[in-house]
């Protein structure tokens, strides 16, 4: 059932922005996703230069239990909705001190959210969200202009910095497509559905 358990996590982008009104290079964002186990419904995130933090972690929550309302504003060229929202019953995570912090807690707490820990060195225990960032980073992040790729074998001559020009804004945008337009649509190996059939 959908709702019943979420796995989230965060990544550095395989991906150089640049600032919106100098055009210099900021470095690569970091993003926070929550997934929901059943549906592999993406439910929420959080993108920005704060890296692997409280911060980011609540405001992929709280992405992550709204309604998507904003959707068609923030990006306009969405054509299919963002059913995704509510409060999970269990939260999966692993052992950063981020997901330690008080506040996060007493959130749960309050929202009647299990908090339950990955077991050190077994990522395959929220192993949605793991194969979640890497066909996020495969399918999206290493086919736009500023891509760092994942390895510097596939990245041989190319320079990142020179060739990213996208803020993060736009990153945000494509982002969104991804998760509405394609990502929701296509069939997960594993289930033998797409996320929106099964949510």
């Amino acid at each position: 059932i959908y709702l019943e358990r979420a796995e989230i996590d965060h990544t550095p982008l395989d991906l150089v922005v640049v600032d919106d009104h100098t055009g210099r290079t900021l470095g690569r964002p970091s993003v926070t996703f929550i997934i929901d186990r059943f549906s592999r419904m993406p439910l929420g995130f959080e993108i920005g230069f704060d890296g692997c933090s409280e911060l980011a972690v609540m405001a992929a929550l709280r992405h992550a239990i709204l309604p998507k309302t904003s959707l068609k504003t923030e990006c306009p060229e969405v054509e299919n909705e963002w059913p995704a929202y509510g409060i999970p019953a269990t939260l999966v995570r692993d052992n950063g001190l981020e997901f330690h912090a008080h506040q996060l807690r007493r959130m749960c707490a309050e929202l009647n959210i299990a908090l339950t820990f990955c077991p050190k060195k077994q990522p395959h225990y929220k192993g949605a969200i793991e194969r979640f960032l890497g066909t996020f980073n495969r399918q999206l992040s290493h086919r736009i202009p500023g891509t760092t790729f994942s390895n510097i074998n596939e990245r041989g001559e190319y320079s990142a910095e020179k060739n990213a020009w996208l803020t993060l804004s736009d990153i945000k945008k494509l982002l969104l497509l991804w998760i509405t337009d394609i990502y929701n649509h296509s069939i997960n190996r594993l289930t033998n559905k797409n996320p929106i059939e099964l949510w």
